[in-house]
């Protein structure tokens, strides 16, 4: 298991499973490298679209300003409700967190994806497309943990290269 894996061999596919956390697909074009990512809140205070870009810039010779990301499906600010822990890891994680934060309704709630896309844009990705697509409010498309009490599945999320590619 791991938050995050690269390749550029065609033919491999790689895959990883969501209910709420964020699917990160990156692809640069360039190199011919795809990677994918699990951020869920942990993940992403631990920065994983800076591990993956770093990963391919390391392994495939990546220039981050190659590299498109796209921020899949995930929990909303809408419906993300969190607690203090969450807030406490992201003063740790982010020198300005209070944006990532909508506190209007009289609890706490966590923009994961605008936090995946700070972070992505930290680390110099050239293009970043955010799905804008919150699992929780749509379950006829999409599992969600937290809307779904825990029992659920996994929607899937793939990103490979052709063989002969």
């Amino acid at each position: 298991r791991a938050d995050g894996m690269i390749t550029r061999e065609p033919g491999i596919l790689l895959h990883m499973r969501f209910a709420d956390c964020t699917p990160l697909l990156f692809f640069d074009p360039v190199v011919g490298a795809v990677g994918l990512g699990h951020a869920g809140w942990r993940g992403t205070m631990q920065n994983v679209v800076g591990a993956v870009v770093q990963a391919m810039t390391d392994t495939f010779g990546s220039n981050p300003a190659d590299i498109q990301l796209v921020i899949g499906p995930s929990i909303g600010v809408c419906c993300y409700q969190v607690g203090e822990d969450v807030w406490r890891a992201a003063e740790q994680a982010f020198a300005d967190p209070a944006p990532l934060f909508d506190r209007s309704n009289g609890d706490m709630r966590f923009n994961l994806w605008e936090a995946n896309r700070r972070q992505a844009e930290a680390a110099g990705v050239g293009e970043i497309v955010v799905s804008g697509i919150c699992t929780s409010c749509h379950t006829d498309d999409f599992f969600s943990h937290r809307a779904e009490h825990g029992k659920t599945g996994r929607f899937g999320a793939f990103i490979g290269r052709e063989i002969g590619d």
